[in-house]
């Protein structure tokens, strides 16, 4: 949460002068109190990193996000705030029209969240033929599933390696399995995805 010494050092003297007033007896001291603490509270909260909470896990919300997602087609937005945050969403998969149609009625409609993620990067719709973008469970590899079972165009774009926010794109060597052994991402099932 601190950056540099500096910070440190201002929060631990603003105590100790805070201390120092409230121990003392002059009256005039007493408004300063209030005074010294705004200003502390406003530093801590200027200072404070952007937090979200998804799947038990805080994660911090970077520039180089938003690069993925921009790199990736989707919007920056609440419906999008797991994407490339979280332990597992970090494959960019281009999704055809049968593989949002599966998704949707498979229990997990990234389907329709990706024809509104669309909708709200473009600010047009896609139409039914069209490839719209979402972030997957890399964990559960669902593009590769759905891209190996529809050959509708669904693909990967790439896959982000949490630790690093470095990518992977070289697919023609690369499974989406390598991927998530090489970046530590966790195994877990998606509903719709049977291997």
């Amino acid at each position: 949460m601190f950056k540099n010494i500096f910070e440190i050092l201002f929060i631990i003297s603003s105590i100790g002068i805070l201390f120092k007033i409230c121990n003392s007896q002059q009256i005039f001291y007493k408004p300063m109190i209030s005074i010294i603490s705004l200003l502390l509270i406003i530093c801590l909260l200027m200072k404070k990193d952007k937090f979200e909470q998804y799947g038990g896990k805080e994660v911090k919300i970077t520039k180089t996000r938003k690069k993925l997602l921009n790199k990736c087609g989707l919007p920056d937005n609440m419906n999008t705030s797991h994407c490339f945050s979280d332990s597992t969403h970090h494959t960019c998969c281009i999704l055809g029209p049968k593989a949002r149609a599966y998704a949707d009625n498979s229990g997990n409609p990234i389907g329709k969240a990706s024809v509104n993620a669309y909708k709200a990067k473009t600010g047009k719709n896609p139409k039914k033929k069209d490839l719209t973008s979402w972030c997957t469970c890399t964990g559960s590899e669902v593009c590769s599933y759905y891209a190996d079972k529809f050959k509708d165009g669904t693909h990967l774009r790439f896959i982000n390696d949490p630790s690093s926010n470095k990518i992977g794109s070289n697919f023609k060597t690369f499974s989406e399995k390598t991927y998530k052994k090489r970046y530590g991402i966790g195994s877990h099932n998606t509903p719709g995805i049977y291997k």
